[in-house]
């Protein structure tokens, strides 16, 4: 029985849903979902009817059923409930030119070929495609001469354009979606279609230089890529998808015995959602992570018949299979797919071995090297260049011909991470498992990491404890007072012109020497000395950071002084990939404080946890940890723009940073101290590297810990210093948001949260709150602020 509340709670469910999951991925296009019968119908938008109830009540979705009973529980209420489940009937396809409507795609409008009218201004649109636009408009038609504005959502993002229906004096309609003047927009579809994009600019080039200018490019199929328009449930407003060339597919292996021939002509592939008793079926499952361009291999009758790639992800449908009068009985995923028939056939009895020994996880093969039972499985571009080597006469289309001779063994982060732990522990030396992750990944992300503390901690000793149980070389270069430039650091010429090299020129030139090894340089009590002055060049060098010829970033020269021709080698030597430097930072009054420029360009990492109380543990035997590959260590990219092969994941990933940096910069302003797209870019890829080891940020009691909370605090929090009233009110509203999400909040209020968080021993998290890390300094901060009128992140 669902629980019953007023109307005025379900009101303020439907506007929460509309504030924070509407635009979520998971829930973008929701009455598109077959799931979803039923909507509440409010001021012109649509409502799923079991998750208002769920949020309004406090009960899970699965605690009651929907149906009759969720819709009269509304109804009794006073809300309209309306049927949205999805009409069948029209699965006709349709192509005229450069514009389709593939069947079995629910709500799709059209979907447009790409061409350069893409990058220019937009595209018309066929008349045959007038009725689908008007029926996504409500059933609104323009006028000659008339237009009206246009809304395309992609990932949660809103753009503007237009929609016209142009007078040319001529009896039928002239329908143009134009984008032109949005360059916000044409830089998404350069950026998304950038396959088509090089393609079309290239071919332009080309004709031009023959004289040649004007004329339709037509793009290539096997290059082609599309843009899919879909309707939403507000008039001229369309959900825009982008099918794009993958340039990195996976690869699966279909079982289809006697339902190939059917699948085949419809160019699907088609699994139920459940088996007779209701249970999900692992095989079936598979059908969710089918994505376009996936490369698939077709089994049946023991050889590889068809090899297809696939066209449009999975949906859920009736079975197309089955007879109408049976079709409702049986729901299933269906994924668009192109075959190829391969001739000869490839028999797989002699090479099954072959790809058992692969160890595919959840692949076709069984342990006793026969075809497994089932339907999708995984497979991948090893296995499928054994069943190509095979039989050299079959023909195999372009796209799945691989070239294996450059791909590189995965590299398992979280296995050598845990072991990492498990060393250092066993060493006598105390560290939180989150500690070692995120100095890890920050090291990978940039390489320049300030490591702050009180004193004892053990700042110097984690990097050259983790350096050397990883085979890499660390080396400490402890920062004098009187550094004043950065002859010190990179070196001189005496008064006989003739170079003298500074303690980490040295190490730069072993690196350099040593690509195959990971180096790290400590600078030890780095702000004894003012950082901006001993060390300005290998900060400006940091940021010039660029790929080489291989795909590695390297520095430009570190030295920009004009040495004899016996010096030259110093003067070429410039920071390595293979190299990091991290400084530690004790903070009291004979140290120097950070500039804004140094902390934009490190990540800060601060060990302030003690428990004395750990002394005379017996660790188990020191397990046994082997050397990192230097390739551990390197980055993805050193910016977002460089980012290759993002799945669906990271993506949202990447929009959640962005989405949370840009609160954050809303609250900052106030004091001019905003961050920037470095910081927006190394947040973003500190998630994404922190994923790969995600197991490992947790604490010894196993508490999970969010890494973006541990970003906030090391990219954000250490900007914030004084006591002025901007200061007071980024502090306060900081502290609101980092708790509740809101930077509404009182100053009685904060003190009150201050106050609990000490009663609780003042924790370095604080319970409950969205960032617990961040919000609990903030406590630190704010209580500073009110006794000190002064504060700063630093301890």
């Amino acid at each position: 029985m669902i629980p019953d509340v007023p109307e005025s709670t379900i009101l303020d469910a439907m506007k929460k849903f509309d504030e924070e999951y509407r635009n979520k991925a998971e829930w973008l296009n929701w009455q598109n979902n077959r799931n979803h019968k039923y909507a509440i119908e409010r001021e012109g938008r649509l409502y799923p009817v079991k998750q208002i109830i769920s949020m309004a009540t406090g009960q899970p979705v699965s605690s009651f059923s929907g149906g009759h009973e969720s819709n009269s529980y509304l109804a009794k209420k006073g809300f309209k409930i309306v049927n949205i489940s999805h009409d069948d009937n029209d699965n006709s396809e349709l192509q005229v030119r450069s514009w389709s409507r593939p069947a079995g795609i629910p709500n799709l409008i059209g979907r447009k070929k790409v061409d350069w009218s893409i990058f220019v201004y937009g595209s018309q649109i066929p008349v045959e495609f007038h009725q689908f636009f008007e029926a996504a408009n409500d059933g609104q038609h323009l006028k000659k001469g008339e237009s009206h504005e246009v809304q395309l959502i992609f990932e949660g993002r809103t753009f503007d354009a237009k929609l016209t229906n142009r007078d040319r004096g001529v009896e039928t309609d002239t329908l143009i979606l134009d984008w032109q003047g949005n360059n916000e927009f044409r830089e998404l579809l350069i950026s998304r279609l950038s396959s088509s994009y090089t393609y079309l600019v290239n071919k332009r080039k080309l004709k031009e230089e023959a004289g040649s200018s004007g004329g339709y490019i037509r793009v290539p199929d096997n290059k082609a890529e599309y843009i899919d328009f879909i309707r939403t449930d507000t008039p001229f407003t369309y959900l825009v998808n982008f099918i794009t060339v993958d340039n990195n597919p996976n690869v699966w292996w279909v079982n289809q015995g006697s339902s190939l021939t059917a699948e085949r002509k419809k160019g699907i592939l088609f699994a139920p959602l459940h088996s007779t008793d209701g249970r999900t079926i692992q095989h079936w499952e598979t059908m969710k992570e089918l994505k376009v361009g996936d490369i698939v291999v077709h089994y049946a009758d023991k050889a590889i018949r068809y090899v297809s790639k696939i066209t449009s992800t999975a949906i859920e449908t009736e079975n197309p299979l089955l007879t109408n009068e049976h079709r409702n009985h049986e729901r299933g995923r269906l994924a668009k797919t192109n075959y190829y028939e391969l001739n000869p056939v490839i028999n797989i009895q002699g090479i099954a071995q072959k790809i058992l020994e692969l160890d595919i996880y959840q692949g076709p093969i069984d342990s006793s090297g026969r075809v497994k039972q089932g339907y999708l499985f995984r497979f991948n571009r090893n296995g499928l260049k054994i069943i190509q080597e095979s039989q050299p006469s079959t023909t195999w289309p372009e796209w799945a011909l691989f070239d294996n001779s450059n791909t590189k063994p995965q590299i398992d982060y979280s296995d050598m991470l845990s072991s990492l732990i498990e060393h250092i522990a066993s060493q006598g030396f105390i560290f939180e498992p989150w500690q070692i992750a995120a100095y890890v990944t920050a090291l990978r992300t940039k390489p320049f990491v300030i490591l702050a503390g009180v004193s004892g901690m053990g700042k110097s000793k984690l990097p050259a404890l983790i350096s050397q149980a990883t085979g890499g070389n660390s080396h400490l270069i402890p920062v004098r007072p009187d550094w004043t430039d950065s002859s010190d650091v990179l070196g001189y010429c005496d008064l006989q012109g003739q170079f003298k090299p500074g303690a980490l020129l040295k190490v730069v030139r072993e690196a350099t020497n040593n690509p195959d090894r990971h180096y790290v340089c400590i600078l030890d009590e780095m702000n004894l000395a003012r950082v901006e002055h001993y060390f300005a060049e290998v900060l400006s060098q940091i940021e010039n950071r660029h790929p080489d010829s291989t795909g590695k970033f390297i520095s430009g020269p570190l030295l920009c002084q004009d040495l004899r021709e016996e010096d030259k080698e110093w003067g070429q030597l410039a920071l390595p990939p293979n190299l990091a430097i991290v400084g530690t930072v004790n903070m009291d009054e004979s140290a120097y404080g950070f500039s804004r420029k140094v902390l934009d360009r490190a990540f800060t990492l601060e060990f302030y946890e003690l428990n004395l109380d750990l002394w005379g543990i017996e660790f188990d035997e020191s397990p046994d940890i082997k050397e990192w590959p230097v390739e551990r260590w390197f980055p993805r990219a050193i910016s977002l723009n460089g980012l290759k092969d993002i799945s669906d994941e990271e993506k949202q990933k990447i929009d959640e940073v962005i989405r949370v940096l840009t609160e954050v910069n809303t609250i900052l302003t106030q004091a001019q101290l905003q961050v920037g797209y470095r910081v927006r870019d190394e947040v973003a890829l500190f998630v994404l590297h922190a994923e790969d080891i995600i197991d490992s940020f947790v604490t010894t009691d196993k508490m999970q810990v969010n890494p973006l909370d541990l970003a906030l605090q090391m990219k954000i929090l250490p900007r914030i210093i004084g006591g002025s009233t901007p200061i007071r009110k980024v502090v306060l509203q900081l502290l609101g948001w980092a708790v509740k999400g809101s930077k509404t909040i009182s100053e009685e209020d904060a003190q009150k949260l201050v106050e609990d968080w000490d009663k609780n021993g003042r924790l370095t998290f604080l319970e409950n709150a969205r960032y617990p890390r961040t919000a609990a300094r903030l406590c630190l901060m704010w209580e500073r602020l009110e006794n000190e009128g002064f504060t700063s992140f630093w301890m």
